[in-house]
């Protein structure tokens, strides 16, 4: 995503079989950070040319069934830009540009799109990411003041605890990965999305304000999607 930073909903554990590789258990939601999400949802709907499209409708009511996001009031709007775009607020707001339709292709492109989005509210990405800027900011403030004692300190102390930008994209694929499964579409379909993801951007050379600048997928992040795959499609296979 751009400057909304995609956020992500919530599951209930798939069955009493083998545990889930990744915990797609919800975080808890703050009840502030909800209203500040259903506000600013608000916003951007009274000033956002919106159309219908029923793919968004059809696989956000689809997803919205197997994942557990308390006091939600779920809403899945398609807003008619051309820029390839997607995000998530919390209280179960979706926002998708239409732009990004021909690259999910398919209803299950779609939900990988969705359910990403939704996985990085679940987990309260945004907060690591808030803390992350004031732990960096904090870094950038003591250098200035040549106390380099305390950068490494709290690089080693404080840093070192908050998820690095890869590790929380690569958690909101996991996760999501894992929801769209649930809702019984196959998660190979995932792979196949980021696939034409990196192939988009790469023809389009797309600047660092859209989505696909923002959602960079290196080797690392593939390779954990195939690593917990084999698990998505027992969950799949379970669902369908």
């Amino acid at each position: 995503m751009n400057t909304l930073f995609p956020l992500t909903l919530t599951l209930v554990v798939v069955s009493c079989s083998a545990p889930s590789p990744v915990n797609i258990h919800p975080e808890p939601q703050d009840a502030t950070l909800v209203a500040n999400g259903e506000e600013t949802f608000s916003y951007y709907k009274s000033r956002w040319n919106q159309i219908n499209n029923a793919q968004v409708a059809r696989v956000g009511a689809r997803l919205q069934k197997v994942i557990s996001l308390p006091n939600a009031d779920w809403e899945f709007v398609t807003f008619g830009f051309s820029t390839p775009n997607a995000f998530a607020l919390p209280g179960g707001k979706v926002g998708v540009n239409q732009g990004i339709l021909p690259i999910a292709k398919n209803d299950a492109g779609l939900a990988t799109i969705i359910a990403h989005e939704i996985a990085h509210v679940t987990k309260n990405h945004h907060l690591d990411r808030k803390r992350r800027k004031q732990a960096l900011s904090i870094v950038q403030n003591l250098k200035k003041s040549g106390e380099l004692t305390e950068v490494e300190t709290v690089k080693n102390n404080l840093l070192s605890q908050i998820p690095t930008n890869t590790e929380i994209e690569i958690e909101a694929d996991q996760v999501g990965l894992i929801y769209m499964a649930k809702a019984g579409y196959d998660p190979e379909e995932a792979i196949k999305f980021w696939q034409r993801f990196v192939d988009y951007k790469q023809k389009k050379g797309l600047s660092k304000t859209t989505f696909l600048a923002t959602h960079p997928l290196d080797s690392k992040r593939l390779a954990k999607l195939h690593e917990i795959l084999p698990y998505a499609k027992k969950v799949y296979n379970r669902h369908r």
